[in-house]
């Protein structure tokens, strides 16, 4: 599973250098444009041109919406996202519960 995992990995993140994922807008969920090293976003794998949908099974589609989903779980994040190359994946960390804005991500709509 775990040699399975890595290869998915090394694979995907191949893949997202070939693509340039500058501010590009969508019209579902909310674009990751930077990840933060040694944060809960970096520890869930999330990468630069990700876009996240939902956060704590709430939909999202702007920041304000985005930080108040994280809210509603003040210790533990649930997030389904679209990498940029469009495979979906759900990641889930604990994140620093007195101060959920430091998930560790920079945001773009």
């Amino acid at each position: 599973m775990l040699i399975v995992d890595a290869y998915l990995t090394i694979k995907r993140r191949n893949k997202e250098k070939q693509i340039d994922t500058g501010y590009v807008q969508t019209d579902e969920g909310i674009r990751i444009i930077a990840v933060k090293p040694d944060t809960p976003a970096a520890k869930m794998n999330l990468h630069a041109g990700d876009t996240i949908l939902t956060c704590n099974n709430i939909p999202v589609n702007t920041e304000d919406e985005f930080y108040r989903a994280i809210q509603k779980n003040a210790a533990y994040c649930h997030i389904k996202a679209k990498t940029y190359g469009g495979d979906l994946i759900i990641v889930e960390s604990a994140i620093f519960k007195d101060s959920p804005h430091e998930i560790g991500l920079v945001l773009f709509r």
